[in-house]
């Protein structure tokens, strides 16, 4: 269920890919793709179905900052196969449930805002930028990923370019990745872990069954109540020094999160420095608060949720240090030309 007044969001980097990806095309959102978004969200066409037609992904509203810097994306999801909202009265007790027309094909619908960073990630050579996420039911950044990629694929007209350097034609491809904690002591500043599990990898079978083919063993340890921060990270690094001596290769963490619950991360090695860095374990959330009211489906975008995811992206421009891509690519705007 979602608050009137608050909402949790996804710090994402989006980056923009080529397809097909042998076309190694730098697009610039702001220049190839926000035109045609718009487009689209103005004449209704950035629809996209699934699921046999029982839900969908409509790009509603599309605005830009007065500077243009940034731009913010609401998207409506509707799902025909959601049960009916029930109401209960908290006097009497009484339950009403409240019925979607067949007649008028409606769906529950919730909304969620995109906030981009129209910058390029800090001057990197591939087409990355930091974006956040309005968390809500349903709508997941692989979804969007989908929704954006059937977008320029299928219900865009004019959403299509040529290679200059081959003649070919291309378009984008759009991909999210979670953002994540800079570090293992910043991952757990607002996490608390609840469990450690090692896994090793199966040499030997001592099973005697062909029809078995070991794969991997584990152990999992529960991790105490008051067992946070600092002592947090001293008992990850004891009980993987320990794990590693005994064969274990690889470590999942369990830990509840305070914007969002519980989670799972994975440690991929056990040594001092892979632990410290803890690359894509934690991703990073935040919570807004909002004085003016949080419609479950936004018919246009909320200013003031809006301006509180740019004033984060901002804050987050200041903390990172994006590594360049040394991939060799056709970058500059004039190269791309749209194609019918």
């Amino acid at each position: 269920m979602l608050s009137y007044y608050e909402r949790n969001v996804d710090y994402l980097e989006l980056t923009l890919g080529t397809i097909p990806t042998s076309e190694a095309v730098a697009f610039d959102f702001g220049a190839h793709i926000v035109p045609h978004l718009i487009k689209g969200a103005t004449e209704n066409k950035a629809v996209y179905s699934f699921n046999d037609g029982d839900a969908s992904i409509h790009l509603a509203k599309v605005t830009l900052s007065e500077e243009k810097r940034f731009v913010t994306l609401l998207f409506h999801y509707a799902d025909k196969s959601i049960s009916d909202p029930a109401f209960k009265s908290l006097d009497t007790g009484e339950v009403r449930t409240e019925k979607k027309s067949k007649e008028k094909n409606e769906g529950i619908a919730v909304s969620a805002h995109l906030v981009i960073d129209l910058d390029n990630a800090l001057g990197q050579k591939n087409s990355c930028y930091f974006a956040l996420l309005e968390l809500v039911p349903h709508l997941s950044k692989s979804l969007l990923s989908r929704a954006l990629n059937y977008f320029f694929n299928k219900a865009l007209t004019g959403a299509k370019y040529n290679n200059p350097k081959t003649q070919k034609k291309v378009r984008p491809s759009f991909n999210f990745d979670s953002l994540t904690c800079t570090d293992l002591a910043d991952g757990l500043k607002e996490r608390r872990l609840t469990a450690l599990t090692f896994v090793s990898k199966i040499l030997e079978d001592d099973m005697d069954e062909n029809e078995l083919t070991p794969t991997e063993q584990r152990v999992s340890f529960a991790v105490g109540d008051n067992v946070r921060g600092e002592m947090a990270y001293n008992l990850l690094h004891r009980a993987s020094k320990k794990a590693k001596k005994q064969g274990y290769t690889t470590l999942k963490v369990n830990y509840e999160d305070v914007y969002s619950g519980n989670r799972t991360g994975t440690f991929d090695r056990l040594d001092e420095e892979s632990l410290d860095r803890a690359v894509g374990v934690f991703a990073k959330r935040g919570k807004l608060y909002c004085e003016a009211q949080l419609n479950q489906c936004q018919k246009s975008i909320h200013i003031e949720l809006s301006n509180k995811m740019v004033a984060l992206l901002v804050k987050e421009r200041g903390q990172k240090d994006v590594v360049s891509d040394t991939t060799e690519t056709v970058q500059t705007s004039h190269l791309l030309t749209d194609q019918a």
